[in-house]
């Protein structure tokens, strides 16, 4: 029996992606064990590894809805990191400046596992940076595009042509010269880091990303919520943290400039919580859009409801890796509308079962003065045969299990 340890400084009640499908890995507990593998995850709420973790109550719990101050107060921080040089380093300094609590109680466990999976650049670095990784292979995931100025952007945004760059490059470097495998979760995500770093030629692979189906008594709620009659013709849904990158703010704009009788046959639901959340909810109040909805936090096993509800699901990132939240729609049978980022033209292919467009407000605009051209309805169909094609969580926990093999 070989060990494995999954390492992630976040935690298990996050809504988050990664969050979900370690979760989905750990639940198959069993189907790793019976192919030689103990696999063991490290989180922020569960620092000693504990394995009998209870799931089914992780998975219920929607992020806690926070005070206006604390939410004010994230906002203003996403202000400065969009802004200031000072910030980004001073941000970046603290990461570096010691291991995390997490990378420092689980070296003090003495652990000498088989495999070591890392899921953000930092652990893996401070974990490295011990000289504790003996015999143990070490696998990191790239849950971005693969592509360092985009993470760069995302993330330090400021940083970009200063010695902070250089910093964060080195860093970079210092890992993927240690680790044994890069996994991104997109083809194109991996295509693009191979593209950067030629020399990890033979050690770069791809899990796609892949969620459980849901039942069938599911399916047929979404059928028959579909089926009733609905007061709007076009029920947009965009489910995710309401932050810049995920761009409801576009959706919102938009919306706001389409004529009258068009806008009212529209409906927008905005799943999720997130820093920017009451900036949005002003500006949809001054944009008096009657049609745009809140829902707030969302335990992850209820968002399907939400999405029957609807017949188009929309994202408008900046910056993604293989969003959830797109599998999510596919599962439920929603067309789509997205951007031309990282993998999701894998996910929602242009003409098929979505519409990709360039990401501004402009855009979206226009496409949505052209609504009526688009059949939503078979493109929704399609995507439903996307999903049990290629995006079932029994296809992905067999490509992880390939890649332990690997090694």
């Amino acid at each position: 029996m070989k060990s494995v340890d999954v390492i992630f400084s976040e935690n298990l009640n996050s809504i988050i992606g990664p969050v979900q499908t370690l979760k989905r890995i750990v639940s198959n507990q069993s189907y790793f064990m019976e192919n030689d593998y103990d696999l063991t995850l490290f989180t922020l709420d569960n620092p000693n590894g504990t394995q009998s973790l209870n799931l089914n109550q992780t998975r219920s719990v929607a992020k806690r809805n926070q005070s206006f101050g604390a939410k004010k107060l994230k906002e203003f921080a996403r202000f400065l990191a969009r802004h200031s040089i000072l910030y980004d380093t001073i941000r970046i300094n603290k990461l570096l400046a010691a291991p995390s609590d997490l990378i420092l109680r689980y070296c003090s466990l003495d652990r000498q596992p088989d495999v070591i999976v890392f899921h953000y650049v930092f652990d893996c670095y401070n974990y490295l940076k011990q000289g504790k990784k003996g015999n143990s292979k070490i696998i990191l995931f790239i849950h971005a595009d693969s592509t360092r100025s985009s993470m760069l952007l995302e993330y330090f945004p400021k940083a970009k042509g200063t010695p902070v760059e250089r910093k964060l490059d080195d860093i970079t470097q210092f890992v993927l010269d240690k680790v044994d495998k890069v996994i991104s979760i997109s083809k194109i995500g991996a295509r693009n880091f191979l593209r950067e770093h030629p020399e990890l030629e033979g050690r770069v692979g791809v899990i796609v990303n892949g969620i459980d189906d849901i039942t069938a008594e599911q399916l047929q709620y979404i059928e028959d919520t579909r089926n009733r009659q609905s007061e709007k013709k076009y029920r947009l849904v965009s489910c995710g943290t309401i932050n810049g990158r995920k761009g409801q703010w576009i959706v919102v704009d938009a919306l706001s400039k389409l004529p009258k009788a068009l806008l009212d046959e529209i409906e927008y639901t905005i799943v999720g919580d997130g820093p920017q959340k009451i900036t949005l909810e002003a500006t949809v109040k001054r944009y008096g859009l009657n049609n745009v909805h809140f829902t707030g936090p969302v335990p992850n096993i209820d968002v399907y409801k939400h999405l029957a509800e609807a017949n188009i699901a929309i994202l408008m990132s900046s910056n993604e890796g293989l969003p959830l939240s797109l599998i999510e729609a596919l599962r439920c049978g929603l067309a789509g509308i997205s951007t031309r980022v990282a993998g999701i033209p894998e996910v929602m292919i242009d003409g098929h079962n979505g519409v990709l467009i360039d990401r501004s407000v402009e855009a979206l605009n226009n496409l949505l003065l052209h609504i009526s051209d688009y059949d939503w309805d078979e493109m929704g169909q399609k995507s439903r045969k996307l999903f049990e094609k290629e995006y079932t969580f029994n296809r992905m926990k067999n490509d992880y299990l390939q890649m332990l093999k690997s090694l």
